[in-house]
């Protein structure tokens, strides 16, 4: 009989930089151009077996921990979150969390916002023809504002290199005037509109975002 052949193995604890250096050398269209993160992985347990189907080879899970996130556009960062990761070559599930991230937009560094409340589950898929990042719902929840997102961001592969394109849509609720001109700054009419920049007081029960 054939002998079987797998390889399995654990790794308590290492840089998330190092882990992603890892992920990408197995599975190059998982790149997430650009992204920046940073922070501590623990638990990471992994399963390779030639056995399984094309591209199902590798079944791995981790736990990180202080994550941050800066996007290549480098318009915010988004730190203090605690992730989980399941998944293989082709596809992840990516559980993201956190009751006190920090929300910091490059155009207002003065006015970061603490203790934020992060709950999200994305996949994140891969291919010949690019990259997929998905989610249903992006909660974060500030105070008494909470901003909920769903959509996608995806890329060209090494054959199409293109920039990420995102289409996505959200809802904005119970977020003051002065709060929002604060952070938000000479973006407050592109985002809301010319009325919503001339007010100066008041809360938004809600408003849609694309």
């Amino acid at each position: 009989p054939t002998p079987r052949r797998w390889v399995r193995g654990t790794l308590e604890q290492a840089p998330v930089g190092s882990v992603l250096a890892v992920a990408r050398w197995l599975s190059p269209s998982l790149d997430l151009a650009g992204s920046e993160l940073d922070g501590t992985a623990h638990n990471v347990t992994f399963e390779w077996s030639p056995e399984r189907p094309e591209g199902k080879h590798l079944q791995a899970f981790a736990r990180l921990n202080d994550v941050s996130l800066e996007p290549p556009s480098h318009d915010f960062t988004l730190s203090g979150l605690d992730v989980r990761v399941a998944g293989d070559e082709t596809e992840l599930t990516v559980d993201v969390h956190s009751r006190a991230a920090r929300l910091e937009l490059a155009q207002s560094p003065q006015y970061p916002l603490n203790d934020v409340r992060v709950s999200s589950t994305l996949t994140v898929a891969g291919g010949p023809s690019g990259w997929r990042l998905a989610t249903d719902q992006f909660v974060l929840e500030h105070q008494h504002a909470t901003l909920t997102l769903g959509g996608e961001l995806h890329s060209g592969g090494a054959a199409q290199p293109a920039e990420p394109q995102i289409v996505a849509k959200g809802t904005l609720t119970g977020a003051d005037i002065p709060f929002i001109e604060r952070f938000l700054g000479a973006n407050t009419a592109q985002a809301f509109g010319a009325v919503a920049s001339r007010l100066t007081a008041g809360r938004i029960d809600r408003k849609s975002v694309v």
